[in-house]
């Protein structure tokens, strides 16, 4: 089966590339994660790994040619024999959306608080709640007086 691998997005909203350099040649035998050339962007020159693993068929873009996003780059050909096309981009190591794995519980419904036993059967209050008194601590005689 053969695959044709596209520009990847490189990020930072870069829309376009310019091949600088080729890594591998016609006929090359190459494995998932090899470099197949070089691309310079508006922002870094970058080398792109292979997505594929198998025999190098075509170089669809020759050296100095600027392309956009999506543009086939290379064709692989892994050896299978198959003509079916693949089913969408592999993603490379690194790559891709995130798996999500787990999900929040849903939020319970706040329940209404139930009133504290001092307060049943009274009436509702006015303005503030009642508020306790913190209890007093009983003074201690001076170790060196004997006084309170």
């Amino acid at each position: 089966m053969s695959a044709e691998y596209l520009l990847p997005d490189v990020g930072e909203g870069l829309t376009e590339a310019e091949l600088v350099t080729w890594r591998v040649e016609l006929g090359q035998v190459i494995d998932v994660n090899d470099v197949v050339c070089e691309i310079e962007t508006a922002k870094s020159i970058v080398e792109l790994p292979s997505p594929y693993a198998g025999t190098v068929e075509a170089l669809l873009v020759t050296e100095g040619q600027t392309i956009e996003v999506g543009t086939p780059l290379i064709r692989i050909n892994d050896g299978s024999g198959s003509t079916a096309e693949p089913e969408g981009q592999p993603t490379l190591v690194g790559y891709g959306p995130k798996e999500v794995t787990a999900q929040r519980r849903a939020r319970r419904a706040a329940r209404a608080p139930s009133p504290s036993p001092a307060t049943r059967g009274a009436p509702p209050s006015r303005g503030r709640s009642p508020r306790r008194r913190p209890a007093r601590r009983p003074r201690c005689a001076s170790p060196s007086t004997g006084r309170r």
